[in-house]
């Protein structure tokens, strides 16, 4: 029942609060995270990226982890959320001043959502595995 708490408290996340269920949450991450790349897609490199990165490599960084993504049509999608988030946070972090200012706007919109994404996925994760043994906390099935 903890797990289960944990996993309900984790979708009353403010971030999550607009949507029905994750699914929506992660359509939604996916289209930022598309209109962010067409706008990396239009602009010429000007302010050199963290550790020598180009524009190109992080343009493909997030080009391959959208398709990971499965644009969201399947529950495999939220596996790779947590790669996601790395790579936002990353760039929020070493490469903002990079960036465009309307790339930075996204990021500020997609790293909470993705942060409330991946403690959603950590809780329903640690829900499932407390449920494994397909018994409750008192031992009833």
């Amino acid at each position: 029942r903890e797990a289960a708490n944990a996993a309900r408290a984790a979708f009353a996340a403010p971030a999550l609060a607009a949507f029905d269920s994750p699914r929506p949450a992660l359509l939604e991450l996916r289209d930022k995270l598309q209109c962010m790349l067409d706008i990396l897609k239009e602009t010429k490199e000007q302010v050199p990226l963290h550790n020598c990165e180009t524009l190109n490599l992080l343009r493909e960084r997030y080009k391959d982890t959208l398709g990971e993504l499965q644009l969201g049509e399947s529950t495999r999608s939220f596996l790779k959320i947590d790669k996601l988030l790395d790579h936002l946070e990353y760039d929020a972090t070493y490469n903002r001043e990079a960036l465009p200012a309307e790339a930075c706007e996204i990021l500020d919109t997609v790293v909470p959502l993705c942060e409330a994404l991946c403690d959603a996925q950590n809780a329903l994760d640690v829900a499932w595995r407390a449920g494994e043994g397909g018994q409750d906390d008192k031992g009833v099935p």
